[in-house]
């Protein structure tokens, strides 16, 4: 049992290290193509913190691991409610403003509803991978759309936030070990997980759904309340692609 969790915290700081090169190098990547500071951040820095859940999650279903990969996606959100906006509530108070009410809270109940529906045959099949990423596809776009139309000092602040600096091959060879590091660690965690699932004779699902799940959701976690001790305003795209931070901060 040791082993299988020295190789789970192993493969964590591998995953948050790949994920945290993964994001600068392709923030810089991005800067240099001409990308604006206000997409890089929107886009890239608020798409990278999912980066972990996503490898994991992928790598477990790959392997056959079908109860890690779900079981990781439903505690991962639950974790980043519960657990990431609960620590940086404590940190800090953050203001809810009527956006937030009116439309976001409804899209994330929305989003589980429709898990649950597509979970009501007893399995998650290709077809519904394609509905899941249209409604993906659609809300980011619809996402977008509004924090376009955020005050400008919101924009520069997602443009500070994204504004990178370092050579490009720098930043070539950064995307490309993030990358590595994000197959190996979740490789790692993946096989621990599994391990520890059946040393301890419990499901693979609730392993997911607990250990796992929390482990993805620390790079949210420490963004969230990094921001908040700093004296900074928290932007939902820290945590998920979503609004900026005049919407919840």
């Amino acid at each position: 049992m040791l082993i299988q969790v020295l190789m789970f915290v192993g493969g964590l700081i591998v995953l948050a290290v790949g994920a945290e090169a993964l994001i600068r190098g392709a923030v810089r990547v991005a800067r240099a193509l001409g990308v604006s500071p206000f997409v890089v951040g929107f886009t890239v820095i608020g798409f990278g913190t999912s980066a972990p859940e996503l490898v994991v999650s992928l790598s477990a279903a790959l392997g056959g691991s079908s109860d890690i990969a779900l079981g990781n996606v439903v505690g991962s959100n639950i974790a980043n409610v519960g657990l990431v906006l609960g620590c940086a509530a404590l940190v800090a108070p953050l203001a809810a403003h009527m956006r937030l009410l009116k439309v976001e809270v409804p899209l994330v109940i929305g989003a589980s509803l429709l898990l649950w529906a597509l979970c009501w045959d007893g399995r998650v099949g290709r077809a519904d991978g394609a509905v899941l990423l249209g409604a993906f596809a659609g809300l980011a776009v619809y996402m977008y759309r509004g924090a376009r139309a955020e005050p400008p000092v919101v924009k520069e602040e997602v443009g500070r936030t994204a504004g990178a600096k370092m050579r490009v091959w720098v930043a070539g060879v950064l995307v490309a070990v993030g990358l590595v590091a994000l197959v190996a660690g979740a490789h790692l965690m993946v096989t621990a997980a599994v391990e520890m699932a059946r040393a301890l004779g419990v499901s693979e699902w609730l392993i997911g759904l607990t250990v796992v799940a929390v482990g993805t959701s620390l790079p949210e976690l420490a963004a969230g309340a990094a921001g908040r001790c700093a004296g900074r305003r928290t932007s939902c795209w820290a945590t998920s692609p979503g609004p900026t931070c005049s919407t919840c901060s």
